[in-house]
């Protein structure tokens, strides 16, 4: 015969009774329980002596319950999956690649760059370059060594740079340790606006939110001034410069209207906004043509030259130019 209660006190009681008779240990009994109480199989191990004391659990005729040693199984291995008990969860796994051999040519001064350095990987005509470099330059950050590469020739084609980007574009900021380069021009002025604290991303969730706002914007439109137009100029297809024109136009008009609101680019402070929509649009000055006109744009060509008068910008501006001017495009 066997004996079942169904959870109550009472019935609990008459399941204690007909375990004495039998002889039998009483399932869930502690010293001083009275009645009923749920008990349940988690292997939580109590600190009460009433459940783990040796001579309760001898008398009840259970295996003593040992706590595991913290020492030897911090995890409690010996519960785990055995094809899961060699994985040590205290370190995460380590990176297999280092990307500081990659370009890792002696600096201008003649001295190897150190690991504790960033390395800028660029081109002096490169719009989201430019705007990397400029603000290097313009908040003289130190540690970070800019190095040109050969675009015309396909360097940025080369295994050595589709290790860094597997899309052979610049730039590419390689950081100082074993940490994965970054490879996109806004990407990286976040990344040494919060390292290098430039102040150049607004604190204020108004003027955040409007500097993003700008950020969104120039990926998705103003940047179609160098994929429509000005990648155009450079590979002589001067036959469909006048088709993209309405485009462009549309764009610069759209700029000047926020530039007419605003000082700057994404409202009444300086923002990394700035630093990328200055080298897309100064770089309309390098082609023939008003395309930049200060009838049509009066603020936006304010503004650019307005700019220029920062050495940084001035700087970069006059680094496309001499490019131009090697190659013979201008």
């Amino acid at each position: 015969m066997q004996y079942q209660y169904g959870g109550s006190p009472r019935g609990y009681d008459a399941y204690c009774q007909y375990r004495r008779e039998q002889g039998s240990p009483i399932r869930g009994a502690s010293p001083g329980r009275t009645h009923y109480q749920p008990t349940y199989s988690s292997p939580v191990y109590s600190s009460s002596p009433s459940h783990n004391s040796s001579p309760y659990r001898r008398d009840q005729g259970s295996p003593l319950r040992t706590p595991p040693s913290h020492e030897s199984s911090p995890y409690r291995s010996q519960r785990m999956h055995p094809s899961l008990s060699t994985y040590n969860v205290t370190s995460p796994p380590q990176l297999q690649t280092s990307y500081n051999g990659i370009y890792s040519s002696p600096s201008s001064n003649g001295s190897r760059r150190t690991l504790s350095e960033h390395r800028l990987l660029g081109h002096s005509l490169s719009q989201p370059c430019r705007s990397v470099e400029i603000l290097v330059n313009y908040k003289r950050l130190s540690g970070i060594q800019i190095q040109h590469l050969d675009l015309l020739n396909g360097e940025h084609k080369k295994p050595e740079m589709l290790r860094i980007n597997p899309a052979g574009q610049v730039p590419a900021l390689i950081m100082a340790g074993q940490s994965p380069p970054l490879t996109e021009s806004l990407a990286i002025l976040k990344f040494l606006d919060a390292e290098r604290n430039t102040g150049l991303v607004p604190t204020d969730p108004k003027e955040a939110a409007r500097c993003d706002e700008y950020c969104g914007y120039h990926l998705s439109g103003v940047r179609q001034i160098s994929t429509g137009t000005f990648v155009k100029f450079i590979f002589g297809k001067t036959d469909e410069l006048e088709a993209s024109k309405e485009g462009l136009n549309k764009i610069l008009k759209s700029l000047d209207d926020r530039l007419k609101k605003f000082p700057y680019i994404a409202g009444y402070q300086m923002t990394i906004g700035d630093f990328l929509v200055v080298p897309e649009v100064d770089q309309l000055l390098y082609m023939p043509g008003d395309l930049l006109s200060s009838s049509k744009f009066p603020n936006l060509v304010a503004y650019i030259y307005r700019m220029h008068q920062i050495p940084a910008f001035k700087k970069s501006f006059e680094g496309g130019r001499a490019f131009l001017q090697s190659i013979g495009k201008i």
